[in-house]
């Protein structure tokens, strides 16, 4: 069975089915909330009918007052066609959960961050309209279960910024993880010294491991009985494997570092902080995008909550 549902700010009718009563949804015209009668009071002709968001029910009136009314109504709303909904165009009830109207924005920042990472890590370059995306995406989570208020534009302007930025700072992390370009020159030194110490006759002798540490520079002495015995201890525990392993000349960078190298000399990483690498990374383009992105998250919320004002203004 069919229902007639009328949306009070623009005029325009709908035919929905009885399963729908009593719910609200959006006015496919205007974007104004309609409500469908209850089987109550379709079956009552005298009932008030349901209204626009924001808008009152006129109270009861009778004959000519009543037509009057209804006639002065229609002259300022604007003029509309019925539409008829047929089956493959169901009424779809409008959600209004304060709840999800934050947490699904924040989700959707989440993920935006996530994607904008996970493409840097996989093509080393940012594209700029995913960031555009990432506004996009917010805002609609935001309005898709009820948000409106200018807390709830602003909630979505600053979830943009932080996924964004984010992301792009996430992804760096991730580049920069398997990044051990800065180990290469340890790696060329110790593979320098790794055939003289291969030469070296008497590698137990601490008198002649201290003349070799001396001629490399692993010591700052300059004598061999000078080089105290924790440093000749030290050198055998970081150096001597190192050396040891690249003496084999057909080892590579990345075999060294997964049999030692990284553990022994990862320290020797020159950390800069995260906030000088964005800044390098940053051109007039992304902060374009970025602007757009955070934009565009709150401008969707305040574009439907200027449609609820309208409607609210016109009824």
């Amino acid at each position: 069975m069919k229902m007639r549902a009328t949306c009070g700010a623009c005029g325009s009718g709908f035919q929905v089915d009885e399963r729908h009563a009593g719910k609200t949804g959006a006015c496919k015209h205007c974007g104004a909330l309609i409500t469908v009668p209850t089987l109550d009071e379709a079956a009552d002709p005298e009932a008030p009918a349901p209204t626009a968001r924001g808008q009152r029910a006129p109270a009861p009136t009778s004959g000519r007052a009543r037509t009057s009314g209804t006639a002065t109504r229609n002259k300022l709303a604007p003029k509309a066609e019925p539409v008829e909904v047929d089956d493959e165009e169901p009424f779809v009830p409008a959600v209004n959960n304060p709840v999800l109207a934050i947490v699904a924005p924040v989700a959707a920042a989440l993920l935006g961050a996530a994607v904008w990472a996970l493409l840097i890590k996989s093509t080393g370059y940012e594209i700029g309209y995913l960031a555009w995306g990432i506004g996009l995406a917010i805002g609609f989570a935001c309005v898709l279960f009820g948000g409106r208020g200018i807390v709830h534009a602003a909630l979505c302007g600053v979830l943009a910024l932080l996924s964004i930025v984010g992301g792009q700072a996430w992804g760096i992390e991730l580049v920069s993880f398997d990044d051990y370009s800065a180990l290469d020159p340890i790696f060329d030194e110790i593979r320098q010294d790794a055939l003289p110490w291969a030469k070296v006759a008497d590698k137990n002798d601490d008198l002649t491991v201290a003349a070799f540490m001396i001629r490399r520079d692993y010591s700052v002495e300059v004598e061999p009985e000078m080089v105290p015995p924790a440093a000749i201890d030290e050198f055998r525990e970081m150096w001597e494997p190192q050396l040891e392993l690249l003496a084999d000349r057909t080892v590579t960078f990345d075999e060294w570092l997964e049999q030692g190298g990284l553990e022994t000399y990862g320290e020797y990483f020159e950390i800069v902080p995260l906030w000088t690498r964005l800044k390098e990374v940053w051109g007039p383009l992304d902060l374009v995008f970025m602007g757009l992105g955070v934009i565009t998250a709150g401008g969707i919320v305040m574009r439907v909550r200027k449609q609820a004002v309208e409607a609210d203004g016109a009824a």
